[in-house]
């Protein structure tokens, strides 16, 4: 395995390590009660507003790759949903498992069963 592809794939768990201690510290102290009204009650600030629906279209376009580089419609679809509902929590190991499959090849990476 090259370096960078190491590097890459050690960014991938430092960032899932990362995301979900905050997650599970965001569980802690506030519930998962809270998770939606907390989004929504984002918008009443403007640069609130922005990060939200910044980071909502960024989900959508990773949720929308995973379903086209799938081999199964079923099954893009199924982890689109896990894209768009746990966000980063699946989506760095979604990435992690398919960058090991495709062996540093990038077509593949990107493409999937399109390459």
């Amino acid at each position: 395995m090259r370096t960078g592809t190491t590097v890459f794939h050690l960014g991938l768990g430092l960032a899932w390590l990362l995301i979900a201690a905050v997650t599970l510290w965001a569980v802690w102290r506030m519930g998962l009660g809270t998770v939606v009204p907390s989004f929504i009650a984002g918008y009443a600030h403007p640069w609130q507003a922005q990060f939200n629906t910044d980071l909502a279209l960024h989900t959508l376009l990773a949720a929308a790759w995973i379903v086209y580089r799938s081999r199964s419609r079923a099954a893009g679809l199924l982890c689109g949903v896990c894209a768009v509902f746990l966000g980063a929590l699946f989506t760095l190991p979604y990435v992690l498992a398919a960058s090991i499959r495709a062996g540093g090849d990038m077509r593949r990476l990107l493409l999937g069963s399109r390459a």
